[in-house]
């Protein structure tokens, strides 16, 4: 629980990368800890928006590497978009989770339903349980 530490932490991975996904989810978290929900909105959103362009761009490369005949380049391509939708479906997770926190429920369950839908195992339950 040295909040401060952790998001230093992740102040420096983020100048360092500023589309360290990562990141921001886990800076969020941080700020969502320490009640600094807008702030934690905010870094939540950023990963949310930076997930979506670099999974558009890699399937973008992917579809280009298959026309071209690169294959193995385009299963590479494929590989990053799986892990960018992994990300994606946690920043959904949490961020919709801050939401239902900050008593807009339907926007918290809109956002869980969209972790379930990329596979995010707990928004699975968590959609059931807390939105049906």
């Amino acid at each position: 629980r040295d909040y401060e530490s952790a998001l230093a932490h992740d102040d420096t991975a983020i100048i360092t990368d500023p589309n360290l996904i990562e990141a921001y989810i886990g800076r969020g978290g941080i700020k969502f800890q320490k009640i600094e929900f807008p702030s934690a909105m905010e870094d939540y959103n950023l990963a949310i928006e930076i997930s979506e362009k670099m999974v558009e761009m890699h399937d973008y490369r992917s579809n280009i590497k298959k026309v071209l005949g690169d294959f193995e380049g385009a299963k590479v391509e494929k590989a990053k978009v799986q892990g960018l939708k992994e990300q994606l479906a946690e920043a959904y997770f949490r961020r919709g989770h801050l939401k239902r926190f900050m008593e807009d429920l339907g926007g918290g369950c809109e956002d869980i339903r969209m972790a379930k839908d990329l596979g995010n195992i707990r928004a699975k339950t968590d959609f059931q349980d807390l939105c049906q």
